[in-house]
């Protein structure tokens, strides 16, 4: 498999993978979540227990520019091994990087996705979950694959366009989360601010605290938001205070005019106000306030996104079987998501919810 103006290399070796992963050229388009500091944090949180990693490069040889490149971690999801963008579970989107003039044509692309998969050691499947159609202004070259899939995940946006009030005409039950401020504000006083810097990082490690006894936490996560907050620019921590006490917070990373939330939660002792509710409608007031143009709820499909008014916009997959087991599994996969979405459309109770949330599988473009 051949062509003629590009060389692939792939460095499987982890400590050089590493180096070369932190050195890639700045001029190459990144989305948020492939940016030089979250990818120094993502590694650095990731060093007690560092997964394998690999990096595969695209180089145009007539002037040795790399012009694509892909990050990649070895994952393990039951019997079945993948090489996956560096993700785990904390990248809301994954794309490619690449040269802002890098455009090839679906058969070159083609050609490229079989030479790397050729190469690719030690896994079962490749895939890139969660990729968005365009990354910082620019639309994403892997978006013109063949066989490109929409991927279970969807985005979830709420423009911030018109100031507060035209924001706020768009939530849903905005009158019966002012009356809960109302209530909330008379037995004591409520306060909000947002943090970013070393002072946010108790906070964090309160708000992780809060989450885990709903849901399952980990410390690498907990490390991750703890070093986007202490040693970037890309941390927000919204605060909502009761008496100066935290009782709901909202963590976010900024990103081209856009404020992107990846955490929420709350004291369950004041559950009855919706404090983690109170807590976005004040932090989109602040990102309304600080001149941002788009409030990102992210991935995930929670009904209270639906409440703010959200709109969805759909992600896409790229992956391949690197053999026998790889391709079992992914049919297999295939055949859950089929049942799964016609057991959406056929039972009456969910079928409301699917059409409310707009959140159907978009086609193949």
């Amino acid at each position: 498999m051949t062509l003629p103006d590009l060389r692939i290399d792939i460095e499987t070796d982890d400590r050089a993978a590493r180096a070369r992963i932190a050195s890639l050229p700045c001029a190459l388009v990144r989305g948020v979540f492939q940016r030089p500091d979250w990818l120094a944090a993502w590694s650095a949180a990731h060093s007690t227990r560092p997964p394998r990693l690999a990096l595969v490069t695209v180089t145009r040889k007539r002037d040795e520019t790399i012009v694509l490149a892909l990050p990649l971690m070895r994952e393990q999801r039951g019997a079945t091994v993948y090489w996956t963008m560096l993700d785990d579970g904390v990248s809301d989107y994954n794309a490619p990087l690449f040269a802002p003039d890098f455009a090839p044509t679906r058969a070159e692309l083609a050609r490229l996705r079989t030479a790397i998969v050729e190469r690719l050691p030690d896994a079962d499947v490749f895939v890139i979950e969660k990729m968005p159609e365009w990354v910082g202004g620019h639309r994403n070259p892997l978006f013109d694959l063949p066989g490109l899939l929409a991927s279970r995940f969807r985005r979830h946006t709420l423009p911030l366009a018109g100031g507060l009030e035209a924001v706020r005409a768009r939530f849903r039950g905005a009158s019966g989360l002012a009356r809960k401020r109302r209530r909330l504000a008379r037995r004591g006083r409520l306060s909000f601010d947002v943090l970013s810097d070393r002072a946010a990082v108790p906070v964090i490690e309160r708000l992780m605290s809060w989450r885990s006894r709903r849901y399952d936490t980990r410390e690498t996560t907990t490390d991750l938001y703890r070093r986007l907050l202490s040693d970037t620019e890309m941390g927000r921590l919204g605060v909502l205070r009761f008496d100066g006490e935290p009782i709901a917070g909202c963590f976010s990373i900024v990103d081209d005019g856009a404020l992107r939330l990846l955490l929420v939660a709350f004291d369950a002792e004041y559950a009855a106000w919706s404090p983690g509710r109170l807590a976005i409608e004040d932090t989109i007031a602040w990102a309304i306030d600080a001149g941002f143009d788009e409030f990102d709820f992210t991935i995930g499909s929670e009904a209270f996104k639906f409440d703010f008014g959200v709109e969805t916009d759909a992600l896409w997959e790229v992956r391949a079987p690197l053999r026998w087991r790889g391709a079992v599994s992914l049919h297999l996969q295939d055949v859950r998501r089929t049942v799964a979405a016609f057991v959406r459309r056929s039972l009456p109770v969910l079928r409301p919810l699917s059409s409310t949330r707009s959140d159907r599988p978009a086609s193949a473009p």
